[in-house]
């Protein structure tokens, strides 16, 4: 099992990904309101799309974080099998 490095947490930066949510939260407030009903409406299915992929993008955000550059890379002396 994976040990949780607390260091991921002091270095991760808050800032970009409160923007991050910010604008998405922008986006999701402006396909409500360009496809809003009126009282007694449900919601429209694009509302409900946007928020699943938003979702989706944070949830796929967050282990690309958390993971070691260096592990992402191929090592300076090797190249990628071809």
């Amino acid at each position: 099992m994976a040990v949780f490095d607390r260091r991921l947490i002091l270095h991760f930066d808050w800032t970009m990904f409160s923007l991050a949510l910010g604008l998405c939260l922008v986006g999701l407030i402006s396909v409500l309101s360009a496809t809003h009903g009126g009282a007694g409406r449900v919601l429209n299915p694009l509302v409900l799309r946007q928020f699943i992929w938003m979702t989706i993008a944070r949830s796929a955000l967050l282990p690309t974080r958390c993971t070691e550059g260096q592990s992402l890379c191929w090592p300076s002396s090797q190249s990628p099998a071809r």
